[in-house]
């Protein structure tokens, strides 16, 4: 597990069991990115599951806030996904699981960069999956919707803001996630509401690729 507090690594640590290990380390920067990295390469399932907000208007954004917004929920996924690709294509075997959200369907005013972010983890996850087809290593995508998680709170978003008694729980995502993982799927929709199940009929991975390898075709010439 990786995340920058030691103290709430350990505590979870504890709760989890001995064979838990912890890093503390910021994904928010290439050095902390690198020092996971490391360890991703000696794993056979990588989830990559790290968010946070950025909000209000772009042009009253911190430049630095985005920048670091944008390298933890962007980069820093495509700099472990290919550390841990190494390893396992070598291996012959393994997973990656990478969260996106439902904001990447969504480009939603007061949380472009969020959005923009997400949509960015689609798109690469879809790509991989492509790339390691006729493989034994297997890529899944995951685009929860509201989930009763630190998110919203720590971007200063009330919880009478974000239907908080809709929020489904992190477990029930988590499990969805991974047996969707396990049966072969792409793409998931973690969430309980109906339309949510809609919505992960209509963006099946595989019609997302189909569809984006004739648009890029036509556009080839």
């Amino acid at each position: 597990m990786v995340a920058r507090d030691q103290k709430q690594l350990e505590l979870l640590a504890r709760e989890l069991g001995e064979k838990t290990v912890v890093i503390a380390a910021d994904l928010s920067t290439p050095e902390g990115t690198a020092q996971v990295g490391i360890e991703c390469a000696e794993h056979d399932l990588v989830v990559n599951c790290a968010g946070v907000m950025v909000r209000g208007e772009l042009a009253k954004a911190d430049s630095n806030e985005l920048e670091r917004a944008m390298y933890l929920m962007g980069t820093s996924v495509m700099v472990l996904t290919r550390a841990a690709l190494g390893g396992m294509v070598a291996r012959g075997e393994g997973a990656i699981l990478n969260v996106s959200s439902r904001a990447a369907f969504v480009p939603e005013p007061g949380l472009a960069v969020y959005c923009a972010a997400k949509a960015a983890v689609r798109s690469f996850t879809l790509a991989i999956a492509k790339e390691l087809e006729g493989t034994q290593v297997r890529v899944h995508l995951t685009c929860p919707g509201n989930t009763h998680t630190a998110l919203h709170e720590r971007a200063g978003i009330p919880a009478s803001k974000t239907g908080s008694t809709l929020r489904a729980e992190p477990e029930y995502v988590a499990r969805l996630a991974l047996a969707a993982l396990e049966n072969g799927e792409r793409v998931s929709v973690p969430v309980e509401r109906l339309f949510d199940r809609i919505l992960a009929r209509v963006i099946r991975g595989r019609v997302a690729v189909k569809i984006a390898g004739i648009l890029t075709r036509l556009a080839r010439g």
